[in-house]
């Protein structure tokens, strides 16, 4: 399932996946777009961030962990998946 968190951040949550397969999962589509040729004028990225729901103790815990790993993606220099590690 999709979501929008707001902004251009959205949330996807993915079930009866393992950590490796999530992590496949977000690298193709992390190619994927940057595959594309969105638009002529402007530079698309995408950073993603996970986080394995077990990991955390609640849902807004796990929102938080997801998007540390996000900044975590934004700060290595965009087009990248980082993992959420305590």
């Amino acid at each position: 399932m999709l979501f929008r968190l707001g902004g251009d951040e959205f949330l996807l949550l993915i079930s009866h996946a393992n950590e490796l397969e999530a992590e496949n999962l977000a690298s193709k589509v992390c190619q994927a777009i940057m595959a594309e040729k969105l638009l002529i004028t402007a530079k698309v990225t995408v950073s993603i961030g996970l986080c394995d729901i077990s990991n955390v103790s609640d849902a807004k815990a796990w929102i938080e962990a997801a998007d540390q790993a996000l900044y975590q993606a934004k700060s290595a220099g965009r087009n990248c998946v980082r993992k959420y590690v305590e």
